[in-house]
């Protein structure tokens, strides 16, 4: 069998909310033959029509829409038509729009520009290998070669390899916010030592050794990067725990907090403080006393 999903890339709009949005298109009698939308009302006699329309569940609470109900849908060539709701889903995985008209919507509309399929989905017929169905379909698509042939694993693969490049780009812009931040903590550290040069040189004169000045300004370099690591980690959680709720369940499903990771963070902004605070520390311990006591005055 062959499933051709598209996407309406002209946007319709919805006559009751007045907004503008898009719709996937597809043979709606087939959707669950490749997918599970998972209907929460269905009317099997309805998705074989061309005037008919699936709808995702907060479409419908919104509108107050249900099966058999009727919506109006205003197209770029400037005319409303209206549609008959003919089923009510709640998994966003595949239909993130929360529209599905049916594909034939479009062969009826010859005014309305042409769609392009941006995906076909196909089921092997019984007793035929993967291997085999890979040789007939990779037979027809390799004189096209925008398109690419994959089963339901290397499809899932190739989505989650999209995720981690992107994943990449946030870790590696990180990377760079972490060192300017380790400079900027060395450079206040170092700002410091300048400004209480006068005070090192009188601790110095009353007893202080070389290592305790270190020592001091070690731990300055430790509160403050630790304190900063508290801080990113709150604001962290407060819009890691939006984002949940925003969030279909399609796709986020439950809040988990990883304690173990926010610890060895904490670790890490403390020894990173200690590692930037180490040339303002040294320099701390080598200021030549008198000199130091004389500075400013």
């Amino acid at each position: 069998g062959v499933l051709p999903v598209q996407l309406n890339i002209d946007a319709f709009r919805s006559v009751a909310e007045d907004s503008v949005e898009y719709a996937y298109s597809t043979q709606l009698a087939e959707i669950e033959r490749f997918f599970d939308p998972d209907y929460i009302a269905q009317d099997d006699a309805l998705l074989s029509s061309s005037s008919s329309i699936i709808v995702h569940e907060d479409n419908a609470d919104d509108l107050d829409l249900g099966v058999g109900s009727t919506v109006r849908l205003e197209f770029v060539d400037q005319v409303e038509r209206e549609f008959t709701v003919a089923a009510i889903y709640s998994d966003l995985a595949i239909f993130d729009s929360g529209w599905i008209l049916p594909a034939s919507f479009w062969d009826e509309n010859p005014n309305l520009p042409e769609q392009q399929d941006i995906y076909i989905t196909m089921l092997t017929a019984d007793g035929v290998s993967e291997d085999a169905a890979r040789a007939a379909i990779e037979g027809v698509t390799d004189d096209f070669p925008q398109l690419d042939a994959f089963t339901k694993a290397e499809f899932q693969d190739d989505q989650e390899a999209s995720i981690n490049q992107v994943l990449v780009i946030v870790n590696v812009l990180l990377f760079i916010s972490v060192a300017l931040a380790l400079l900027g903590i060395a450079i206040t550290l170092a700002l410091s030592v300048f400004e209480r040069t006068r005070e090192f040189g009188l601790t110095r004169a009353v007893g202080g050794t070389r290592k305790q000045m270190k020592r001091t300004v070690r731990v300055e370099g430790i509160i403050v990067a630790t304190f900063g690591g508290i801080l990113g980690i709150a604001l962290g959680l407060v819009f890691g725990i939006a984002c949940v709720q925003i969030i279909p369940d399609d796709f986020v499903s439950s809040l988990a907090i990883p304690y173990g990771t926010i610890i060895v963070n904490l670790i890490v902004a403390a020894i990173a403080g200690l590692i930037a605070a180490y040339f303002p520390a040294r320099r701390a311990s080598k200021l030549n006393v008198l000199d130091a006591i004389a500075h400013g005055g």
